[in-house]
């Protein structure tokens, strides 16, 4: 094998490497825009489903587990339809929530030493709510997140779902 052999192979290599690269970058492309896409259309529909969303639980659960899906938190997202739409009202409403069951954790620490199951907790947010709406498991765990973040874990879930 010569060097001009030699040469031609390094070349057709380095070729096929530059035609590889080039293809993946044109599929991440693709998939960056598919994925803004997507993202453009979730706003889109939140915009239009904004009530039920902040209305039922049942939907609002279904509809943050498709946002977190594909990496959207519109809770804390600060861009786009989702700022209007989430950056006030779901906020609000899972502060109030999360306000609420830390004063239930608080009133039966005596009783309980703070720790209640989140059905349990549940229970006395549906005697004592101000909300007018049904709270879900998820929306009792997302509230505790925000406020443990907030507070550094001092509420938080533990295992066997209790706060």
């Amino acid at each position: 094998m010569g060097k001009g052999d030699i040469l031609k192979k390094r070349r057709l290599k380095q070729e096929r490497e530059k035609m590889k690269e080039e293809h993946v970058d044109g599929q991440i492309t693709a998939l960056k825009d598919q994925y803004d896409k997507f993202k453009e259309m979730l706003e889109n529909y939140a915009v239009k489903e904004k009530k039920k969303i902040n209305s039922d639980p049942l939907f609002r659960a279904d509809f943050m587990k498709m946002c977190r899906a594909i990496g959207v938190d519109p809770l804390s997202s600060g861009k786009g339809a989702f700022q209007g739409l989430f950056s006030q009202t779901s906020k609000e409403y899972y502060y109030r929530l999360a306000t609420q069951v830390s004063s239930i954790c608080l009133v039966l620490k005596d009783r309980n030493g703070g720790y209640l199951s989140i059905q349990d907790c549940i229970q006395y947010l549906r005697k004592i709510s101000q909300m007018n709406q049904d709270v879900s498991k998820e929306d009792v765990i997302k509230a505790i997140q925000v406020l443990g973040k907030d507070l550094k874990g001092t509420f938080k879930v533990i295992e066997g779902d209790i706060i």
